[in-house]
This record gives C-alpha cells, structure tokens and sequence, in this order.
C-alpha cells in the first residue's frame, strides 16, 4: 500500500504551470514555501510565498509539486 505524503505548512514545492498574482507571472518551476494551507470547495488550496517574498494564493493541489532537495 502506498499512502502519499501531504504538503503542509513550512514545505518548499514548486508550480507546474505558469501562474499570475497581481503583479506578474511566475514561471513554471518557481520555488515557495507553503505558509497556508485550507479546504475550498472540497479542494485543497495553498499560499505561498517565495525567496523573493512575493506571495501567490489559493493554489490547488495539482499546480504543485515537491521543490528538488538542495545539493
């Protein structure tokens, strides 16, 4: 059996497509932590924040995936 990891508060994950805020588009593969996560029409949603402490909210879970580990 394999149960999936959950991404939580404080993980680094990358989007998978390119996705836009008010201020500008992020190019896929743009690294975040996660500094929110909650239920929103029985999906689960992210913000997030990157390095640069721009902010991109209420990503779905299928915008995500896991940030490659540093060397």
């Amino acid at each position: 059996m394999f149960t999936p990891r959950e991404i939580d508060v404080g993980d680094r994950v990358t989007i998978v497509r390119p996705l836009s805020n008010k201020d500008g588009t992020f190019a896929a593969g743009h690294a975040f932590a996660v500094i929110d996560r909650r239920a929103h029409r029985d999906v689960w949603v992210f913000d997030l924040r990157d390095d640069d402490l721009n902010l991109l909210l209420d990503v779905p879970a299928s915008d995500l995936a896991w940030a490659p580990a540093p060397d």
